[in-house]
């Protein structure tokens, strides 16, 4: 198990240092809510919606704004290749405007646009990496040192979409490419640089702990600045110098 030990830490550092995400279309235009979470906490109460905001997917030939005008709505935003269409309308009717463009011959489908909680997740992932990265120091035996990794594993990956949403959702779909190849350089820059790092860190001291307490305090940091981020989503964007 001595020999199995180093080799099973060392597997799960590819895992802790790579932050990627995956590229969610965001409501470009329309005008920026209160987003915060009070200290990232999940909301427990009914499900939070962009205010005035529908999500609607059209049959083909349908025309959005036609649409959204029967049902005095104007178009707010786009998804990818127009897979979707968000309708704004009146702060407080979005459930009663979904149900009305459900009834449309015309659409698909459509329902609010529900608030999604990405720095929640991004805190609550890194929260669980810290733990299990550090726990893996003191840890001997072989079965709960699996079921760490494993862990780790799982939440390393867990907050990907958040990552590169988060860019889009500030700067919009325009910048999408250029923010998404910017999340991907620095996760690939962090993954080398962990991975060099615990090497290093090995051959100076002769064990993997200080390795595995760096990335850990990485994970920290990485929290911290989770809530920093969330205070940025929840001021308007058309205060880029704050």
């Amino acid at each position: 198990m001595s020999r199995l030990r180093p080799l099973l830490l060392a597997a799960v550092v590819a895992g802790v240092a790579g932050c990627s995400d995956d590229a969610v279309q965001p409501d470009t235009n329309s005008t920026p809510a209160d987003l915060s979470l009070r200290g990232l906490r999940v909301a427990t109460g009914p499900e939070q919606v962009m205010p005035g905001e529908v999500i609607v997917k059209l049959k083909a030939g349908a025309d959005a704004a036609t649409v959204g005008k029967a049902h005095g709505l104007a178009v707010s935003g786009r998804g990818y290749q127009d897979a979707f269409v968000v309708l704004q309308g009146a702060v407080g009717a979005e459930h009663a405007a979904a149900a009305a463009l459900a009834k449309d011959a015309r659409v698909v489908y459509a329902e609010p646009n529900y608030l999604r909680q990405p720095t929640a997740i991004m805190a609550l992932s890194l929260v669980i990496l810290a733990v299990t990265t550090a726990a893996l120091i003191p840890v001997e035996w072989g079965a709960l040192l699996i079921a760490l990794i494993m862990i780790n594993a799982m939440f390393v990956q867990f907050y990907f979409g958040p990552i590169f949403a988060l860019p889009v959702e500030r700067y919009g779909a325009r910048l999408m490419g250029t923010l998404s190849g910017f999340a991907n350089f620095l996760a690939n820059l962090g993954s080398f640089s962990f991975t060099y790092l615990l090497g290093a860190l090995k051959d100076q001291t002769g064990h993997f702990s200080s390795g595995f307490y760096t990335i850990t305090a990485a994970s920290v940091v990485g929290l911290a600045l989770t809530f920093w981020l969330e205070k940025m989503r929840s001021r308007p964007q058309g205060n880029p110098g704050h």
